[in-house]
């Protein structure tokens, strides 16, 4: 597992530093005989106030070229551990840029607190609610990830997750030449935007808040 959590503290620049430390970390964890490398923001007994997260499309598409130029790509798998996906589209710009598994663990917990709320308990009663488990529930929830990545991936006339993993075939409004270069070469962004800066403080708001 490698953390993608990073002291706030460390400012705007933070995040750059962050990034290197991230890729250095998971290409050390492959030469010494990893098969997966986990990204992971969560933290034991939650996330505090003085701590931030590598965005983690950032981070997958990051150490993903990061390999690729070390020559180690193919030698183990990125998974994915985030509170920050949540959609159908952030599952498959995950996978897009190169995550072999996602594990939205917030999803998972947000679920779990609407499933036991009083509110959803009333509502299972009166029957305004299917009256399931909360396994169920999760499954559900799952099964609707999957149906919403393979309709994206029908759209654009995909009909294997093995072809659009890690395929990129996105184009990018709003971010920089640094951020490209850095986790996501080869996508076109044509009218510029982020730096590595600004997005560190981007997330700092997010964090504050």
């Amino acid at each position: 597992t490698v953390s993608t959590l990073y002291p706030i503290a460390a400012g705007p620049d933070g995040l750059r530093r962050a990034v290197e430390e991230l890729c250095a970390q998971a290409e050390q964890a492959v030469r010494d005989g990893a098969e997966a490398v986990l990204l992971s923001d969560f933290r034991e007994g939650g996330r505090t106030a003085d701590l931030t997260f590598v965005p983690p499309l950032l981070a997958v598409g990051a150490v993903h070229h990061h390999l690729i130029r070390a020559g180690l790509r193919m030698r183990a798998s990125i998974l994915v551990e985030t509170a920050q996906a949540w959609s159908t589209h952030h599952i498959a710009c995950l996978v897009g840029y190169g995550a072999s598994a996602v594990h939205p663990y917030m999803l998972w917990s947000a679920v779990r607190f609407l499933y036991e709320s009083d509110k959803s308990a009333k509502m299972r009663e009166q029957g305004k609610l299917n009256d399931i488990s909360l396994r169920a529930s999760l499954v559900n929830t799952r099964k609707a990830l999957e149906a919403g990545v393979l309709k994206i991936l029908s759209k654009i006339g995909i009909s294997l997750l093995s072809s659009y993993h890690g395929a990129q075939i996105f184009e990018a409004i709003g971010i920089g030449d640094q951020l490209v270069e850095t986790a996501f070469r080869g996508t076109p962004s044509r009218v510029g935007g982020l730096t590595p800066p600004e997005l560190a403080e981007e997330v700092a708001e997010w964090h504050a808040t």
